[in-house]
């Protein structure tokens, strides 16, 4: 069986190679992505914050005096949330 799928050039078990990517298998891909980023964010967040040697104002305030240009903090927290709300409307 093995040399007459060789022949005729067959794989021997069914592969990605074989399977075209299909709309529902992306976004269930993005999902399970979206959701292993986001808990890898928390993990980290949670539990380096114990750790940080000033309160949360003083990190605002840092923020604050980096003067961003407002289109470029409006891309990067959309850039953070999006993740997000598809995760969550996905799930």
């Amino acid at each position: 069986l093995e040399q007459r799928n060789k022949k005729l050039g067959r794989p021997l078990s069914p592969h990605l190679s074989i399977y075209a990517p299909q709309l529902t298998s992306m976004l269930s891909i993005t999902h399970r992505v979206s959701g292993a980023g986001y808990a890898a964010i928390l993990l980290l967040a949670g539990s380096t914050v114990p750790f940080l040697p000033h309160k949360l104002p003083y990190y605002l305030n840092m923020l604050a005096e980096l003067h961003i240009p407002d289109p470029l903090a409006m891309w990067i927290k959309f850039v953070f949330v999006w993740p997000l709300v598809y995760h969550m409307c996905n799930g």
